[in-house]
């Protein structure tokens, strides 16, 4: 009956070794490609960060615009007010609202 736990444990061995040296092998394998997904990310990562500057800075330059368009219609909203007997002109079927 030794022998059989001692085939068994000589078969447990070589199935361990086996495991750990298909380990290594698929690890050196896969390093390059870790590697090369990892300098992606960090490419993608700056660009998102330029990204997000860029629309940043576009989104400060709106802000006046859009605070002088406020203006602008504030004043032509007043100056057709001033205007006695005359109503806002319709706009056409086909126009929309901007």
């Amino acid at each position: 009956m030794e022998w059989v736990v001692a085939v068994l444990a000589l078969g447990c061995l070589i199935f361990i070794l086996h495991m750990v040296s298909d380990y290594f092998k698929r690890r050196q394998e896969m390093e390059p490609k870790i590697q090369r997904l990892e300098e992606a990310k960090e490419k993608l990562q700056a660009e998102i960060q330029n990204s997000k500057g860029a629309l940043s800075e576009q989104r400060g330059e709106l802000s006046p615009l859009r605070q002088e368009l406020t203006h602008l219609e504030q004043e032509a909203r007043e100056i057709q007010q001033q205007i006695p007997g005359k109503r806002p002109r319709k706009k056409p079927a086909g126009e929309k609202d901007g």
